[in-house]
């Protein structure tokens, strides 16, 4: 199992993609929606979701909820070839210091060293949250096919991000993006972490 933590090293080139995609992305016309009218739309499962999606969710819920207790925002990622879990990370933004240190970027930039694209384009990538535009960069350059998430961003909070369909619906639409899958339990999550934070 791989270290929670990236290691940049020589990969710090990372960043300055993902920050140049998210600039694009955020200055593309037609791609913000308006954050209040999503936040009170319904939220339902993804009907597409498999048994070993929602185990996989439950995989990442259970390692948000750890990160979390050691004080880092609860989120957390899984990446999975067929059923068996390659590789685990977690959001270490705050005990780290590293903004960018988001579960799907951390867990990217290792297993890109560790597995290369020829691996990365046969798994699926789980994450308790649904990625921002940074993290969606990162799976979009990885080259992985799929990504599961967990409770959809939110909307209606304090940043208004896009969602990872319209990012990688323009930067990679090969890309299959199924969620909400159990979004109630990520959700609450996060509303607790907020809470303890005040």
């Amino acid at each position: 199992m791989m270290s929670h933590n990236a290691r940049y090293g020589k990969s710090g080139g990372w960043v300055h993609w993902m920050t140049m995609i998210a600039m694009l992305i955020v200055l593309a016309p037609g791609c913000a929606r308006d954050a209040g009218d999503q936040a009170q739309e319904e939220i339902l499962d993804d009907p597409r979701a498999t048994e070993l999606d929602r185990q996989m969710i439950a995989r990442t819920y259970e390692l948000a909820r750890a990160a979390s207790e050691q004080g880092n925002p609860p989120f957390a990622a899984v990446l999975v070839k067929a059923d068996s879990i390659l590789a685990e990370a977690v959001n270490t933004g705050i005990s780290s210091g590293d903004v960018t240190r988001h579960a799907e970027l951390s867990l990217v930039s290792d297993a890109s060293r560790q597995f290369g694209r020829g691996e990365l384009s046969k798994c699926t990538l789980y994450t308790s949250t649904e990625p921002c535009v940074m993290c969606s960069g990162a799976i979009r350059w990885a080259g992985i096919p799929r990504v599961v998430y967990g409770a959809p961003q939110n909307l209606g909070g304090r940043f208004q991000e896009i969602p990872c369909r319209e990012v990688l619906g323009k930067i990679s639409p090969e890309t299959e993006v199924i969620g909400p899958v159990m979004s109630k339990e990520g959700e609450q999550l996060r509303s607790g972490f907020h809470r303890k934070r005040g």
